[in-house]
């Protein structure tokens, strides 16, 4: 499986961190002044799990689960691994925005298998054109909320798993 940590300066948790690194995620800085930035990410990666990237250093990459754990999201003890062993095509580990909303189709801790990366190689192509809801295209803001539409329209619902753990404190910073 391939875990990625993307993250913009300097608003990488020290826990976050610290399991990305005993868990040997790849923490991925992301450039703060490119909001679709995060999307190019994600693509390269669906692409490298889907086979059909043209970089052979992403190779050690094809076949491969993909998940994702945002800069201020601690997994829950074990349910990375959890979600690796499930055999549902789109995993979510559920997490709670300071004391306000829980997400479930966040891409705080979400994995996405091999299969249905593979059966949608393009989904990320998809998912990078839609500007329908008052932000551009590829943009940061709304890529969480763009996956999940298109993978719902595909007839894909989200495996809860554990509740995560989300740091961000709203109060302190933007």
């Amino acid at each position: 499986m391939t875990v990625i940590v993307p993250y913009v300066e300097p608003f990488l948790e020290s826990e976050t961190e610290t399991w990305a690194r005993a868990n040997g995620a790849l923490i991925c800085l992301l450039l703060q002044s490119d909001s679709s930035h995060y999307w190019t990410l994600l693509s390269m990666m669906w692409m490298a799990s889907a086979g059909t990237s043209r970089d052979p250093g992403l190779s050690e990459h094809v076949g491969k689960p993909l998940t994702v754990v945002e800069q201020d999201v601690v997994p829950a003890r074990g349910v990375v691994e959890a979600m690796e062993a499930c055999p549902e095509p789109w995993c979510a580990s559920p997490y709670q925005l300071g004391t306000g909303v829980w997400l479930d189709e966040g891409l705080g801790c979400t994995k996405f298998s091999a299969k249905l990366i593979a059966d949608h190689p393009d989904l990320m192509e998809v998912v990078g054109w839609i500007d329908d809801d008052g932000m551009p295209a590829r943009d940061w803001h709304r890529l969480d909320v763009r996956i999940a539409r298109t993978l719902r329209d595909l007839g894909y619902a989200p495996h809860r798993h554990r509740r995560s753990t989300h740091l961000h404190d709203y109060s302190k910073r933007p």
